[in-house]
């Protein structure tokens, strides 16, 4: 079953100033399983590696030190690392730790800042504005229950294993808005609790489905190649087939998007 505390992480994680059009690709132990067997690579071709884990709500994933010392910084939006500024291998080992890293299915960027996504544009304003599990269930508690909004907010409640008796009361967060875009936003959040019991998979299109939505065509593009480090071609059949799956899930957000 989806929890409340997991839909407000990701919806939390999806806003946040420092995030680009993406979402996390792994669960953190999944990443972390995969810094281990880099590490046990590393360590063939470096001589030794020391690992070390970030904690929690940190920048990045952690972080991998060999002889010099030279540290490769690994971050938290993906199977992606960089090396930090510092000491240099030698040409001849540094092949050999890019092939390692590549071998364990890392991407390499350019430096530690690029390991930090930022967002173009501004974050649209939400009806779900909790911090807490507790507080985004009284939110959604409080949404109308009534037409097409309601359809959406019984759904998201019974997903999470909560009542649908209606709440007297409106999130404040819905009165600025018109109702269209209130359906569009509580769209967005069945939407997201779908893609959590669907596992990583589908997590990994939550963020590029805001491009898709808000700023359809090669910025949408752009983030599907961000996102699954392919070419051209391969991106725009991927749009194709997402447009067509939002059709079907969040039509109103794609009516939204078409005005827009």
């Amino acid at each position: 079953m989806v929890t409340a505390q997991a839909l407000c992480e990701l919806l939390t994680d999806l806003d946040a100033p420092g995030r680009l059009e993406r979402p996390r690709l792994t669960a953190p132990e999944v990443l972390h399983e995969r810094v281990e067997r880099l590490a046990f690579r590393l360590e063939r071709a470096a001589g030794r590696c020391a690992v070390e884990r970030s904690p929690a709500g940190a920048d990045h994933h952690g972080r991998l030190t060999l002889p010099g010392p030279v540290t490769i910084v690994v971050g938290r939006y993906g199977f992606e690392v960089a090396f930090a500024a510092g000491p240099v291998l030698g040409e001849e080992q540094f092949a050999r730790v890019k092939t390692a890293i590549h071998q364990t299915g890392f991407h390499t960027l350019p430096d530690v800042a690029a390991l930090v996504p930022t967002r173009p544009g501004g974050v649209p304003r939400r009806v779900v504005t909790a911090r807490s599990g507790e507080e985004l269930a009284g939110q959604v508690a409080r949404l109308p229950s009534t037409g097409d909004v309601g359809v959406l907010r019984d759904r998201i409640l019974r997903a999470l294993g909560l009542p649908v008796t209606p709440v007297d009361g409106v999130p404040e967060a819905v009165d600025p808005l018109p109702p269209h875009r209130v359906l569009v936003e509580v769209e967005r959040v069945a939407a997201c609790v779908a893609a959590l019991a669907a596992g990583a998979d589908e997590l990994r299109w939550a963020a590029i489905d805001d491009v898709v939505l808000d700023r359809p065509g090669m910025e949408a593009i752009k983030a599907i190649r961000d996102e699954f480090h392919c070419a051209v071609g391969d991106a725009v059949e991927r749009y194709d087939r997402r447009t067509e799956h939002l059709l079907r899930t969040r039509p109103h957000g794609m009516a939204a998007g078409t005005a827009a």
